[in-house]
């Protein structure tokens, strides 16, 4: 019987949101002469784009936290960051349809996408004002 010893080895420094290729290569020299055997280990891991926090389970790096409000004929949003990667928001609508030939989801964009830059990674309340609000007068959105 060998002993099995484990390791655990860390990567820091890495960008958030990237595809890394690894390869673990294990040499051993059974008879301490020159015929060394190796045994490699491969594969890829993507770094998540997430602010983990240490009560916060969801890696997933959608915003938290997301608030709706009407006024003035609009449909005002804000939100917390919750990603490393994010450069612009997109706003949309899903809908569920029930139809004869079963059950759909229909999705519809009703504003124009929102850029933002940050200086902070994470946790910046995020209120895009009129940039991307929902017109009720175009979209004709019911709300109440």
């Amino acid at each position: 019987d060998q002993d099995i010893q484990t390791a655990e080895i860390s990567f820091m420094h890495l960008d958030h949101g990237t595809m890394y290729s690894f390869e673990l290569v294990a040499m051993k020299n059974e008879t301490h002469q020159h015929d060394f055997y190796q045994q490699a280990i491969t594969g890829k891991q993507v770094t998540g784009c997430h602010c983990l926090k240490s009560d916060d389970n969801d890696i997933s790096g959608r915003p938290r936290g997301a608030k709706a409000y009407q006024k003035n004929g609009h449909v005002f949003f804000e939100f917390v960051d919750n990603s490393r990667c994010e450069d612009a928001f997109s706003f949309s609508r899903r809908n569920t349809v029930e139809g004869p030939e079963g059950t759909y989801v229909d999705e519809s964009v009703f504003t124009s996408d929102f850029y933002y830059l940050s200086n902070n990674l994470c946790d910046d309340i995020i209120k895009p004002g009129m940039q991307a609000s929902d017109d009720l007068s175009i979209s004709k959105l019911e709300v109440g």
